[in-house]
């Protein structure tokens, strides 16, 4: 399959300019269209603001911040015959307001493209299923592939359990002689940002003031993409091109 690039128009976030899109649509009588946002591991993206007023029929329902390695997947049917596209983000241009997307595979109603084979399916699957299910979702008002924190509920410290493998959530320099610790059953990775961190970022980024509130939402945000990233890692490490080590201690 010829890859192709496509551009996508982002959505910033109000205040702190992130570039996000929007998880959207639904179905009519007889056709329908859904887009859903991945992440690095396949898995539901964390969404800054899931829409909850107004006309919600086959709009735009979650907003969530994307990076280079997101997927977006499509889906478009008519009485039932369905076109499913997956793209990967591969850059972002935050003055455009552009996402470009690389075309991996395509599903044409009969047959996917030939990249795609079983262990794609297994990445892919639940985010196929919530992109056919929202396009089938007469009038859809809800969201389908998404994780949210309403503000009073976000996590001070987010932990994810893998395997019972060894990790550490800080990436530290790889040296081809490093010894590396034998495997240790029972611990998790723990991911925590602090407020400093976020701060110098922040500076860094042309933003001096931030409230308290938006501090800790944005910290439980990059706490929770980072632990995914480091998942994502584990379960392909060759799709990332990592030496083991690279990402801390891994058994």
């Amino acid at each position: 399959m010829k890859t192709l690039e496509r551009e996508f128009r982002l959505t910033m976030s109000k205040g702190k300019n992130i570039p996000c899109l929007w998880e959207e649509g639904g179905a009519l009588m007889n056709r329908g269209e859904a887009q859903i946002i991945a992440n690095w591991a396949g898995k539901p993206a964390h969404a800054l603001f899931v829409n909850r007023r107004g006309n919600l029929a086959c709009g735009q329902h979650a907003l969530v911040p994307v990076a280079k390695g997101y997927f977006i997947i499509e889906a478009k049917h008519k009485l039932d015959v369905f076109v499913i596209n997956i793209y990967e983000i591969n850059d972002i241009n935050v003055p455009l307001k552009k996402a470009y997307a690389d075309l991996v595979h395509s599903y044409d109603g009969e047959d996917w493209d030939d990249r795609f084979d079983e262990q794609k399916l297994d990445f892919f699957n639940m985010a196929i299923i919530a992109a056919r299910s929202k396009a089938q979702d007469l009038h859809c008002e809800k969201t389908y592939y998404v994780e949210y924190t309403p503000k009073d509920k976000i996590p001070q410290r987010p932990e994810v359990e893998v395997a019972n493998e060894v990790l550490v959530g800080e990436a530290v320099p790889f040296e081809d002689d490093e010894d590396v610790p034998e495997d240790s059953p029972g611990w998790t990775l723990s991911v925590e940002i602090t407020p400093v961190e976020v701060d110098r970022a922040l500076t860094l980024l042309g933003y001096t003031k931030i409230r308290d509130s938006h501090r800790e939402q944005l910290i439980a945000f990059i706490e929770n993409e980072m632990s995914n990233l480091v998942t994502a890692v584990l379960e392909e490490p060759d799709r990332f091109k990592l030496k083991k080590g690279a990402l801390g201690c891994i058994s």
